[in-house]
């Protein structure tokens, strides 16, 4: 979400602006989870995606690199090994990059 604000007005949420040709990630599914999640990237050209999962101390917890053709693309991501938290996980194809919170749970 982008978050408008100006000074006496209440601060407003408004949609992610979409950027043609940017990268979008879903929100993990599920969410929470105790093993494995999914995301979906959507990619508008084929490109090497990597996917990486921080807490939030910013440390990387895990790391996959994917070849990704364009258009939606389901990967799998096994957490099983992760302490119970909360969690980013950000994806990068080239310049563009898009980040979601993941929740693990026990």
């Amino acid at each position: 979400a982008v978050y408008v604000y100006a000074v006496g007005q209440p601060v407003t949420a408004e949609p992610d602006p979409v950027v043609p040709g940017a990268l979008r990630l879903s929100i993990p599914a599920p969410n929470p989870t105790r093993g494995r999640t999914r995301v979906t990237l959507d990619l508008a050209h084929r490109g090497t995606a990597t996917l990486v999962v921080l807490d939030v101390l910013g440390r990387r917890v895990l790391s996959e690199v994917r070849d990704l053709a364009a258009g939606l693309d389901d990967v799998d991501l096994d957490v099983s090994g992760l302490a119970a938290g909360t969690y980013l996980v950000r994806a990068t194809v080239g310049s563009a990059s898009a980040t979601q919170r993941l929740v693990v749970g026990r």
